[in-house]
């Protein structure tokens, strides 16, 4: 025991040593800490964190430390080491479906009755917010004592109003939570029953003294009033010592299997206000990376890019359609030393283009290749989707003939400059998700998963300089689980939180799988997520949209 303390002392002082930024205060009335249900090296590289971290740490009233699912952080914070029982609020921030078994497995090593049922006024108040919580919140709502639906800027600092209040005025738990659910966008599961019908099937949900459903998600009217960037720099992060800034939210394109695109409004900050978060961060980082769904679909974007250059900051896109790659942008990646190109076209045949909605021709995507290896990017990472409704083997050969005809334009360009490049492409089965336009498609049968895997292998395995990375059939298929899934779910990711197999798992669970993979509702039977609507639902009368 005394040695494992050791190492995580360790490996806290460790991390803390190398990060630069944001330094919270020491005692305050109210402790939270913000938990990322996965590592710290994926938590760090999150906007999320940094920002409620930032916005937390500003209140007079709370003091914010953080903590990560690493072995060595699970169940303690990453500031000082305390337990996480000994905080008041320890809220989560959700992005990953796969994730969900974290949650249990942090209250089980922080010693926090699981279900929120089972809590009294001595233990923590659980909170939790993020995109999964505004797709579909009800497999985890169990654990949960309170979800922030939709964008938390403003939430989170009502939230922690209630509850320094209530600790103030001596109120029950109970009361706290009846406080809470007043709180627009605020959903608190205990206030409302699940029913199902004979067969098991959620056929409504019971109003037991809450608000109305369903539950409005949070919108932020002003994205300029809460700046969304790194608060700390550490190079123990995907993106290692690099400022990153949230250009925006919320998609124009509309793909069809895409949860950016229909749970998140679309709104852009000013170039003003990024000019001057990014000004702040001289002391911290030369690079920046631009955090959008589509770098092209920001209005300044050329402004942007020349400030950038002008100011001697080098940067990073997380995300350009091929369609609108220009040497402009390419000028700048070259500049900033890069020489990678990550493009999405997610299907390479005609047909699915039109079913996805995504209509990135192969045309396109090479003319961005080309354009690309023009200004000295020479490798290539293409990421695809398979077992899409209607998919045949064709469909999947085609990845692989565009996959041959990117190798060949980067192998004529390595006889001019001899320097070869490598070409990786990513492919992961098709997880239809709450909202969009095929939330209710089944998932793909392992069968045909299984054979389309050995079509790309096979094909991809000629291509020389070329990586196949595959996303496992089986978690992808975990994942739709528990993105479409009701409370009865809770009990599959207790298994895999208390530490059996997947595989055993999912076993044991049974039949009960095919429920969320086929998501074939009979009449009169709900949606688990029809308890919320998400912030793209909402009326943007008076929302900053450019």
């Amino acid at each position: 025991m005394g040695r494992r303390r050791s190492q995580a002392e360790q490996c806290r002082r460790s991390l803390l040593s190398a990060e630069r930024g944001l330094m919270p205060k020491r005692s305050a009335p109210l402790a939270v800490c913000l938990v990322f249900p996965n590592t710290y090296h994926t938590g760090m590289s999150n906007l999320a964190v940094h920002t409620l971290y930032g916005i937390l740490n500003t209140r007079t009233d709370c003091l914010c430390e953080r903590s990560f699912c690493d072995e060595h952080l699970l169940g303690s914070s990453l500031e000082t080491g305390s337990p996480l029982g000994a905080f008041h609020v320890i809220a989560f921030s959700i992005s990953f479906e796969l994730d969900y078994p974290n949650v249990p497995k942090t209250l089980l090593a922080a010693r926090v009755p699981l279900r929120a049922t089972e809590r009294n006024e001595s233990h923590p108040l659980i909170i939790a917010g993020g995109p999964c919580m505004f797709s579909n919140p009800e497999p985890l709502a169990d654990y949960i004592d309170a979800c922030v639906i939709g964008e938390g800027e403003e939430a989170i600092g009502e939230v922690m109003t209630v509850v320094s209040k209530a600790r103030e005025n001596a109120f029950s738990r109970t009361a706290t939570l009846r406080e809470l659910s007043q709180i627009p966008g605020v959903y608190v599961p205990s206030l409302y029953n699940p029913v199902y019908s004979a067969k098991g099937e959620l056929v409504g949900m019971e109003n037991r003294n809450g608000s109305g459903l369903p539950i409005t998600g949070r919108v932020v009217a002003d994205l300029d009033e809460y700046p969304c960037a790194s608060v700390l720099v550490t190079p123990n992060t995907e993106f290692a010592n690099m400022f990153l800034v949230e250009l925006g939210r919320g998609c124009r394109r509309n793909c069809r299997f895409c949860s950016a695109c229909h749970i998140y409004l679309r709104r852009n900050r000013s170039l003003d206000s990024l000019k001057n978060r990014i000004l702040s961060a001289r002391g911290l980082s030369n690079t920046v990376g631009l955090v959008t769904s589509d770098l092209s679909d920001y209005p300044q974007r050329d402004e942007l890019l020349a400030f950038l250059l002008n100011t001697g900051f080098g940067f990073s896109v997380s995300s350009v359609r091929a369609d609108f790659i220009t040497e402009d942008l390419l000028a700048g990646m070259q500049a900033s030393g890069q020489r990678t190109l990550t493009l999405a076209p997610e299907t390479a045949s005609a047909k699915l283009r039109v079913l996805t909605g995504k209509r990135i021709t192969a045309e396109a995507l090479l003319s961005a290749v080309d354009l690309a290896l023009n200004h000295s990017i020479i490798n290539f990472r293409l990421y695809f989707m398979i077992g899409l409704p209607g998919e045949e083997d064709d469909d999947v050969e085609a990845i692989v003939e565009l996959a041959k005809l990117v190798r060949l334009r980067m192998r004529r360009a390595a006889k001019r400059s001899r320097k070869m490049g490598r070409l990786t492409v990513c492919t992961a089965p098709f997880v239809p998700k709450p909202f969009t336009p095929l939330e209710s498609v089944a998932f793909a049968d392992a069968a045909v998963l299984s054979r389309r895997i050995k079509l790309l292998r096979r094909g991809l395995a000629r291509v020389a300089n070329t990586r196949l990375t595959l996303e496992s059939p089986r978690m992808a298929r975990l994942q739709c689980v528990f993105a479409r899934g009701d409370r009865t779910v809770a009990a599959l990711i207790e298994m895999i939180a208390r530490g059996q197999s997947l595989a055993q798992a999912m076993r044991e669970f049974g039949d009960k799988l095919k429920t969320y993979t086929d998501a074939q509702a009979e009449s009169g039977c709900v949606r688990p997520w029809q308890s919320i609507t998400p912030p793209a639902a909402q009326n943007n009368k008076g929302l900053r949209k450019d």
